[in-house]
């Protein structure tokens, strides 16, 4: 994460200089090109163009990245949630 943020930001707290990643990552990047991909192995496997058939290697990889995708939109956050609220029982 050092080489990621400003030099003068990374003596600051761990939550400062995660507060300053996104002034120089894009954080939805990956997201969006994880979302993107999809998409384009759906229009192939959907448009049925035998010169185009996706093999067994490029199904399973879908079927990854499609897993990844839905553990990022719902299990990830539905995670972060839980353990905030052990945490800020733990601080009570």
């Amino acid at each position: 994460m050092h080489s990621l943020i400003k030099e003068d930001q990374n003596s600051g707290a761990l939550f400062q200089r995660l507060k300053a990643l996104p002034e120089k990552v894009d954080l939805a990047e990956p997201l969006l090109k994880l979302a993107d991909t999809l998409r384009k192995g759906g229009n192939i496997a959907s448009h049925f163009d035998l010169e185009k058939e996706p093999d067994q290697h490029v199904a399973e990889a879908m079927v990854d990245l499609l897993d990844y995708f839905m553990e990022y939109v719902f299990v990830l956050r539905e995670k972060a949630t839980e353990l905030e609220k052990r945490l800020d029982a733990l601080g009570s």
